[in-house]
């Protein structure tokens, strides 16, 4: 009997972790190289290293998800 192959698609939760990871490193980064914008300006000025740690955090994690999870599922397939 032939196997049929499926392709791999990520599970929602993963894509929910890269696109909160996305977010908030592009949020840091804007605060890290435009100061002068209001948002940079703003209360959120304290947080912008902790916006660039848990958005770095976020997409190596997510990155890191989606390599597991595709390995296993290669393991799976073969």
């Amino acid at each position: 009997m032939t196997r049929i192959r499926t392709g791999w698609k990520p599970p929602l939760w993963l894509l929910a972790v890269d696109a909160v990871g996305i977010v908030l490193l592009g949020l840091g980064l804007f605060m890290q190289y435009n100061p002068q914008a209001p948002l940079a300006q703003g209360a959120l000025a304290v947080l912008r290293l902790p916006l660039l740690v848990a958005g770095g955090a976020a997409c190596l994690l997510g990155a890191l998800a989606a390599a597991w999870l595709a390995v296993a599922h290669l393991r799976q397939v073969s």
